[in-house]
């Protein structure tokens, strides 16, 4: 739980230069050991096996995949895929190619902000991002799986 506190704090560190970063205040915490005492809530995603393992988890959190196409096209990613064509999946071996990925996601999300198009949201965790389109309940999805929240 420690390594997972320094690589947040990371994260943050890289993302001052460039996005507009966003964490719900009282949204669970990665670090997040147990539930609250007087309440059974969901506890954050951990480290996932495969790109399926998931999407399992983001189903369980709500969220709709009727379509699901693994396509492994993400460069950064170990395994990638999507349940439309308003998402992406994807896990990473190790934290640099996640961290690379993070650095590349910022900077498509700048420009399609530039181009007044709204990039939508990314939630990103301990080895895998979920990338979901404008108008999804990301808060919701944020809640369950936990993680950093990029938009």
């Amino acid at each position: 739980m420690r390594s997972t506190k320094l690589l947040v704090a990371g994260l943050l560190t890289l993302s001052l230069a460039a996005c507009s970063f966003d964490s719900e205040p009282g949204s669970p915490s990665p670090t997040k050991d147990s539930p609250s005492p007087t309440e059974e809530g969901p506890q954050p995603l951990s480290e996932v096996g495969s790109v399926t393992e998931l999407r399992d988890a983001l189903v369980e959190a709500g969220y709709p995949c009727a379509d699901w196409t693994q396509t492994n096209d993400v460069a950064n990613a170990a395994e990638s895929g999507s349940c439309s064509e308003e998402d992406l999946l994807s896990t990473y071996a190790s934290e640099s190619d996640r961290d690379a990925q993070v650095t590349q996601e910022r900077a498509n999300k700048d420009m399609l902000r530039e181009a007044g198009i709204d990039p939508g949201s990314t939630i990103v965790g301990p080895n895998w991002m979920v990338n979901l389109s404008a108008g999804t309940d990301i808060e919701g999805i944020h809640e369950v799986l936990g993680g950093t929240l990029i938009s």
